[in-house]
């Protein structure tokens, strides 16, 4: 029964999709942090080993601007957006390398990843559950604090993208890795 099972399993990992390897990683490092909550006095000593597992599946980055913030749901936009480019495929090692390619080809890597930018902030904004607070932690990661961007107005940050000139403005854009905050911010209420 014993052989039976790792054929069984040698199979099954040969006929699975990256997606379905993956899924059942993340399943596994979540069984393991949720082992640890369930029986907290009796697994304390597994919080490292679990916290240690699930770092090496992914790994999110947080600016010290979340660090003033005093609302949950900005905070929830945040890392929705960091996550979505997990969820989403976009630090996948394979398809990365398959992309590499297209560096070649002017204007087509950057406008790529303005396509993600824009596809995570609509992943944040679903998590947040709310799209002002969502282009409220926007402007607060564009001016690098929670302090400051409660003295600026929402409404009219986005206001400024009609001010700046068709031509200039693609110009500007089509060498950029992230689209410009006012886009998308309106991106967001669009």
């Amino acid at each position: 029964m014993h052989q039976g099972t790792q054929a069984y399993r040698a199979v099954a990992k040969e006929i699975a999709s990256p997606r379905e390897l993956e899924a059942n990683l993340l399943l596994k490092a979540a069984a393991r942090l949720q082992a640890v909550i369930d029986s907290w006095d009796n697994n304390k000593s597994d919080l490292d080993g679990a916290l240690t597992y699930n770092r090496k599946l992914w790994t999110v980055f947080l600016t010290s601007a979340l660090v003033d913030v005093q609302d949950d749901e900005e905070v929830r936009f945040v890392i929705g957006h960091e996550l979505g480019h997990h969820a989403a495929g976009h630090l996948r090692f394979l398809p990365n390398l398959l992309r590499l390619p297209s560096y070649a080809i002017p204007f087509l890597q950057p406008a790529y990843s303005r396509s993600r930018e824009y596809t995570c902030d609509q992943i944040g904004a679903r998590l947040a559950r709310n799209t002002k607070v969502s282009q409220s932690a926007l402007l607060m990661l564009g001016c690098g604090c929670g302090r400051v961007k409660t003295s600026l107005n929402c409404e009219a940050f986005m206001a400024q993208e009609t001010k700046v000139p068709p031509i200039f403005g693609f110009l500007t854009e089509i060498s950029r890795s992230h689209p410009r905050l006012t886009r998308r911010m309106r991106a967001l209420r669009d």
